[in-house]
């Protein structure tokens, strides 16, 4: 496990959801902070649906994937609200995951309409149930944080977002203490 490593599980499908805008922030400031960030867009990138034959016999992408998570000392899973809840591109890409020792992971959601906690809340027992830390601090955002050229606009949500990106990494150095 690598100290200073991030992944980031991005369930988006469009490369224009607020998900991935507000992920692509994130990893800005934690790059700036000296943070090495992965990111897993399913976007771009969407990982097969686990099925019995891949999980037996898993395709290079899928190994890779694995190993760079199982190799962060940090964990960010964003996702769009859908019905309520995380989407199926989060659920599939969790369940390729081994159990991640107490790894802090944050969450992240977007909306279209209302601040929803929902899907942020929905992922708080999936996430303990691969023994990962979910930090106190989540980040939900709605399209009115945005301003039409997708900049964040929203002072409150600047200021969570920086809580939130302390919060993760004082969790990270703190295991990582701990496994030494």
């Amino acid at each position: 496990m690598k100290k200073n490593k991030i992944s980031f599980i991005v369930g988006a499908a469009s490369l224009t959801s607020k998900s991935v805008v507000l992920s692509k922030h994130i990893q800005k400031i934690l790059q700036d902070r000296g943070y090495e960030v992965e990111f897993f867009n399913q976007a771009t990138e969407p990982l097969p649906l686990l099925t019995d034959e891949i999980y037996k016999n898993p395709v290079p992408q899928i190994t890779d994937f694995i190993e760079t998570i199982d190799d962060s000392s940090g964990i960010i899973i964003a996702t769009p609200v859908y019905h309520n809840s995380f989407t199926g591109l989060v659920k599939n890409a969790i369940d390729y995951l081994n159990k991640q020792n107490y790894k802090p992971v944050g969450i992240l959601s977007t909306d279209s309409g209302n601040k929803s906690m929902q899907a942020a809340d929905q992922l708080l027992p999936v996430v303990r149930s691969l023994h990962m830390t979910p930090i106190p601090t989540r980040v939900c955002a709605v399209k009115n944080d945005f301003d039409d050229s997708l900049q964040i606009v929203n002072p409150k949500l600047k200021e969570r977002i920086s809580l939130f990106c302390d919060e993760l990494t004082w969790y990270m150095d703190k295991l990582y203490e701990d496994k030494q």
